[in-house]
């Protein structure tokens, strides 16, 4: 049996991922699935960029195709149930009836109701919008992972640069991706740029990070100077993706020694992709990547 989860995503907040949490307890991790629904106000970019602040998560994530029926999506995509969370009446009556309407579509498709978690009846992606319009973050904090706020955040400013991180593992052919000029070498620019910019000798890309501290200026690199070099006098790629947005691929393997230390705006701004084999990169949408430590 295989049932999706619908939302907006628009975010994705803690009481989402009870909901997921509970249903992947019915139907297992491999049958459940997180749906991000279309609106007429988002396009295909949007929709990547509120899948890639899902990505904290860990969890299976997929796209409505535009202008689909949800009833007809799951039609097509054999599935069975609609997992929706009930927090009070309100909910309840509408909910009742999307689930017949859905059912006078497909009446193969079955709704299943779950009630929410106590501490999550109050919560909703609209009252978190407006915490986060008036800065409220330490109250957001209560109610979504902080890498996923980070990814939000830019996401609402619009700010369209998006940096794929490519890395690889010791089987990895890495020169059949990196001999092209769209990817931006990191390990040379960090050489060049802290050696130029602020007179750093002998510092190595591939040194022990603890000479970073060397490098700081209240405990920080000056990385959004580093990223503004890069944004401005290097190569953009066009990218499906991410349609109308500005995308850097940077040839960087060893990120995670440095992940600590890099802020946080840049930090929402990157997208992880391993190099898998001779034609293929693959998003890091079902691993942990955080203070560090990313799993292969």
């Amino acid at each position: 049996m295989k049932a999706i989860i619908p939302v907006s995503g628009n975010p994705f907040h803690f009481g989402h991922k009870f909901l997921y949490d509970e249903a992947e307890k019915i139907f297992g991790k491999n049958n459940i699935t997180l749906l991000i629904t279309q609106n007429d106000n988002k396009d295909l970019t949007q929709l990547n960029n509120l899948r890639d602040c899902i990505i904290p998560y860990n969890m299976n994530v997929s796209i409505l195709p535009d202008k689909t029926l949800l009833a007809r999506y799951i039609a097509d995509q054999k599935i069975t149930y609609i997992i929706r969370g009930i927090r009070n009446n309100v909910d309840t009556d509408y909910e009742l009836r999307l689930a017949q309407f859905n059912y006078d579509i497909n009446p193969e498709c079955k709704t299943i109701f779950l009630p929410a978690k106590k501490e999550y009846e109050n919560i909703s992606s609209s009252i978190i919008r407006t915490l986060i319009q008036y800065n409220e973050l330490e109250q957001v904090k209560r109610y979504m992972d902080e890498d996923s706020i980070i990814r939000y955040i830019n996401y609402i400013s619009k700010d369209n640069t998006i940096i794929k991180i490519l890395y690889y593992d010791k089987n990895t052919d890495y020169k059949l991706y990196l001999d092209k000029d769209s990817v931006i070498n990191v390990e040379n620019i960090f050489e060049y740029f802290l050696n130029k910019k602020f007179n750093v000798k002998h510092f190595k890309f591939n040194e022990d990070v603890s000479q970073l501290e060397e490098l700081s200026i209240k405990g920080e690199l000056h990385w959004n100077n580093l990223f503004n070099y890069i944004f401005s006098y290097l190569p953009n790629v066009c990218d499906a993706d991410y349609k109308n947005c500005k995308v850097f691929y940077l040839n960087w393997p060893n990120i995670w020694k440095y992940w600590k230390y890099i802020p946080n705006e840049l930090k929402g701004k990157m997208r992880l992709f391993k190099l898998v084999d001779k034609k293929e990169l693959n998003t890091i949408d079902d691993e942990k990547f955080h203070d560090g430590i990313i799993n292969i």
